[in-house]
């Protein structure tokens, strides 16, 4: 056995055991269970190219037709893992609209397996082998159908990032930039992938990229599981109803007079009482200190301040932080310090904040100060 066959079958495996531990995981359900059911058909994916390579296939035939629409249903469990952490309504008609690809080809392909009147075996067998063209057509179309929802993923993931912003002062691990980052990974390949098919089907050959390929594929596996086993659960309890709450007061409006009323209240508060500097500070919290709904202290931020709440509450702890900086008593503190007693939360944002209101790092910052 190859080295490169050795390493799918590890990972096929690994990404099987790796489901099987996600369904087990206690925390974050029921998204965990959408995410384990992804990587337990992506792993047969990679089992199945291990056995396709190694011209074994054929020796588990009853198996193709379930190889064969792998990609109708790894695609959907990643779309429900999606849904289920930027959502808190998942329901049975989205559920049924997601495997819907997947009906219809099942639907498609079972109708051709009555009209071309061939064995089982048969029709298996010339199924893998490509020799019906509405079977070449249907591999064809897969590559293009995973890109597809792999460009809506990350649109739909900046979507929920935004709307964060619109609530959230710290965005640590509900970001889902892991996520997004894995999928634009999970594009590259996919477009690698249609190269490659193309490849074959013009010259009628294999290419070495395919084995650089089919590890990347083993690699992504185990990067999506360990990173979905860390992902915390977005939509708690608390949250859901901080939520709830902006729905709720969505349509209530402020006169221009107490829109200005309320935001020279609100700089008032930020300055003296500094509720920024707690890392976990949400709209709804600043709305019940302030006393107002918490969609009208979003529209008066976004309106008169010209900000999303994000923005808003980190140029203060940028400011916050220069502002610290200077005072003797934290000259000898290191600056993840200082960033932390200015209301940050963790040095990735910071260092991302302090670069976007700035236009330069943290310690270039304090040498040009000092």
């Amino acid at each position: 056995m190859q080295s490169f066959e050795i390493v799918l079958w590890l990972g096929g495996i690994q990404g099987i055991l790796l489901s099987l531990l996600l369904f087990l995981h206690k925390s974050n359900q029921p998204a965990n269970k959408y995410l384990g059911s992804a990587i337990f058909f992506l792993s047969l994916e990679l089992i199945y190219f291990v056995l396709h390579f190694t011209n074994n296939l054929l020796s588990f035939q009853y198996l193709i037709i379930l190889f064969f629409f792998l990609p109708y249903i790894y695609v959907p469990f990643l779309d429900l893992y999606l849904l289920e952490l930027t959502q808190r309504n998942l329901n049975v008609k989205k559920i049924l609209l997601t495997f819907l690809p997947l009906f219809l080809n099942a639907v498609f392909v079972f109708i051709m397996f009555f009209l071309m009147q061939h064995s089982l075996p048969e029709f298996l067998t010339k199924l893998y082998l490509g020799d019906y063209g509405f079977a070449k057509i249907l591999n064809n179309i897969k590559p293009l159908y995973g890109i597809g929802f792999v460009i809506y993923f990350v649109f739909k993931i900046n979507v929920h990032n935004k709307k964060l912003k619109g609530s959230f002062s710290n965005l640590d691990k509900i970001n889902l930039i892991w996520f997004r980052n894995l999928m634009i990974a999970m594009f590259v390949i996919g477009v690698i992938l249609a190269a490659q098919h193309l490849f074959e089907v013009v010259y009628n050959e294999k290419s070495v990229f395919d084995y650089l390929i089919f590890i990347a594929i083993a690699v992504f596996i185990y990067l999506v599981g360990f990173m979905g086993l860390k992902q915390p659960q977005i939509f708690t309890q608390k949250v859901a109803e901080e939520f709830q709450e902006v729905e709720k007061y969505k349509k209530s409006g402020l006169t221009k007079e107490a829109a200005d009323n309320f935001t020279n209240r609100l700089i008032k508060m930020m300055e003296e009482e500094k509720p920024f500097l707690n890392p976990n500070l949400t709209l709804y919290d600043l709305s019940k200190r302030l006393e107002i709904s918490p969609h009208n202290l979003s529209e008066i931020i976004n309106t008169n301040l010209k900000q999303n709440y994000y923005d808003f509450i980190n140029s203060y702890r940028v400011e916050e932080f220069k502002s610290n900086l200077v005072k003797e008593d934290m000259k000898n503190f290191t600056i993840l310090v200082v960033a932390f007693e200015s209301g940050f939360k963790s040095k990735s944002a910071f260092n991302t904040v302090f670069k976007k209101f700035t236009g330069m790092t943290p310690t270039e910052y304090r040498n040009k100060i000092s």
